[in-house]
């Protein structure tokens, strides 16, 4: 299982690496959003060919989310996003409890929704750890996500110092 995270956060750099060189050429951005369209995505597939991603669904939706909405940040993962959202998008919380409950197949078509509102919003979103998060999709992940949706401020806080002290010796 490590060596299969380390693959996937070696190519989500890689992926970031890309995006970020491709977001001031309005025609590779054009060609990133049609990653989402499955009679179209293949015009995606020249960029995300140069780093081994085509017909990769986690990929194609990472590159169309950036092409939609390029607007990034390095902190966090998509339940801090939707968590950012919530207070803004009347049903963010009940979208982002459905994609909870998804399977690997719905996860990405679950996930564009969420993408275009914080678009709206004005959201960033941490692309290179949503790469991640979709490949690895699994219990880890949806606590994880669900951690940082649900967590208030205070306890996030709280547990850190936890964590932080050492436990005492009987």
């Amino acid at each position: 299982m490590t060596d299969y995270k380390s693959r996937a956060e070696e190519t989500a750099s890689r992926l970031k690496d890309l995006l970020l060189s491709l977001e001031k050429d309005r025609g590779a951005m054009a060609d990133l959003r049609c990653a989402w369209s499955q009679t179209r995505r293949s015009r995606a597939w020249p960029w995300l060919g140069s780093i081994g991603l085509i017909g990769d669904r986690a990929g194609e939706t990472v590159a169309g989310a950036f092409g939609y909405h390029p607007l990034t940040e390095e902190q966090g993962n998509f339940g801090s996003a939707c968590k950012k959202l919530s207070p803004k998008h009347a049903g963010a919380e009940q979208r982002f409890a459905r994609l909870l409950d998804a399977d690997r197949e719905s996860l990405c078509d679950l996930v564009r929704p969420l993408i275009l509102a914080m678009r709206s919003a004005g959201i960033a979103v941490n692309h290179r750890q949503l790469y991640i998060d979709l490949r690895l999709w699994g219990e880890r992940t949806r606590v994880a996500w669900a951690k940082e949706f649900w967590t208030s401020e205070g306890q996030e806080e709280t547990e850190a110092q936890q964590e932080a002290q050492p436990e005492s010796q009987p």
